[in-house]
């Protein structure tokens, strides 16, 4: 999940940090986590980075339909979840199934601004 000052950043795009979580599948329980720093957000870096570093799934707020396509390419399911909630929520909150994948057609809620703009390199 994108991490931006030690908080889930609602901005995919604007995250210094990624938050790499290894949970019980079947219970959520969190086995470890640690903060990556993010590499460097140029197109379609973000995806293939985190696929390198062995992510099965991420969380996030909003992201756009560029990213989610690099993820499906990735074989990385993409899960939607609101700005506000701990690791361990959204972690149990997926594992339950409660959290919804994007329409691989639009933009994730959130995303806030028009395909094409460039991103200001900020979570919101």
């Amino acid at each position: 999940m994108p991490i931006q000052n030690g908080a889930f950043c609602a901005h995919f795009g604007g995250a210094s940090h990624f938050r790499i979580i290894d949970a019980e599948r079947a219970t959520g329980n969190i086995l470890e986590q640690q903060d990556l720093e993010a590499p460097e957000h140029v197109p379609g870096a973000f995806p293939k980075w985190l696929g390198r570093q062995g992510v099965h799934a991420v969380i996030v707020s909003g992201i756009g339909q560029r990213a989610v396509q690099l993820f499906t390419v990735y074989g990385i399911p993409v899960y939607i979840a609101t700005p506000g909630a701990s690791s361990e929520e959204l972690v149990a909150l997926q594992t339950q199934g409660k959290l919804v994948q994007p329409n691989a057609k639009e933009c994730c809620p959130g995303h806030g601004h028009e395909h094409g703009e460039t991103h200001s390199g900020h979570c919101h």
